[in-house]
């Protein structure tokens, strides 16, 4: 499948590239130099058959993290080379990599890795009305928050697994705001997607999980992942081949 990679803001769409991909649908900010774009790399990683079929995908320092459902979790180097298999916890579906460990959900369950596949400890269980569908991952230096495709609330738990809070955010009171996918900076926590993959919202709440508010709609397509720079919002539509670009404010 060849996917149409778009820029576009919620007033205008803008060409940006060609890919050919079978899933576009992981962000991966990074800094490098465009003028049209400034600091957005999109990457979709073979698997060992030659396909394209990761999940997700986070860059850090010289190499490239993917999760493949079907396959586990992946390492390659971010110029090429050779692709190798760290560990296959079972279905991974999102992944966030740090200086010292890789992040991942699936399977109801949020774990943690040494960035050789070593060590993998399961720091979040789901519960509730939904356990099996904890996606979204990302931490700062204190805390792990994750995401609930359907149950439209956001947990946050220390990096080492303790003090879980499954609701830290409630976005029970807006209609179809989900969190598929989440990405936080030091003032704020974004989420969106979900739904089986329907939702085209993308939310916002304060870093202390009060005030989640609704802050833009995609125009034409589900919400897939999201990613923050300094100045702006990223989301996918792999739907219909396309990247989204928003003001912080979702304007």
């Amino acid at each position: 499948m060849s996917c149409n990679l778009a820029l576009f803001s919620r007033q205008a769409k803008l060409r940006f590239v060609n890919i050919k991909v079978m899933f576009c649908h992981r962000l991966l900010v990074r800094t490098v130099t465009s003028s049209l774009l400034g600091c957005l790399l999109v990457i979709a990683t073979p698997d060992l058959s030659g396909e394209f079929s990761s999940q997700r995908a986070e860059a850090l320092g010289s190499y490239i993290y993917t999760a493949c459902r079907q396959s586990g979790i992946y390492r390659s180097g971010i110029s090429g080379g050779s692709t190798a298999l760290l560990t296959d916890p079972g279905t991974p579906i999102q992944i966030h990599a740090t200086d010292n460990y890789l992040y991942f959900s699936g399977d109801g369950k949020v774990q943690r890795t040494a960035l050789d596949g070593s060590g993998v400890v399961t720091l979040v269980t789901g519960s509730g009305s939904y356990p099996s569908y904890l996606y979204g991952v990302d931490t700062d230096a204190t805390y792990l928050y994750y995401g609930n495709e359907y149950s439209q609330t956001i947990g946050r738990v220390n990096l080492d697994g303790s003090s879980n809070n499954a609701s830290f955010v409630d976005t029970s009171a807006i209609s179809g705001l989900y969190a598929l996918d989440v990405a936080i900076n030091s003032t704020h926590i974004y989420f969106g997607g979900g739904q089986n993959v329907t939702s085209r919202k993308i939310g916002r709440a304060n870093i202390n999980g009060s005030s989640p508010a609704l802050i833009l709609t995609d125009s034409d397509g589900p919400v897939t992942s999201i990613a923050l720079d300094a100045q702006y919002i990223y989301w996918t539509d792999y739907t219909n081949g396309e990247i989204g670009r928003a003001d912080l404010d979702g304007s």
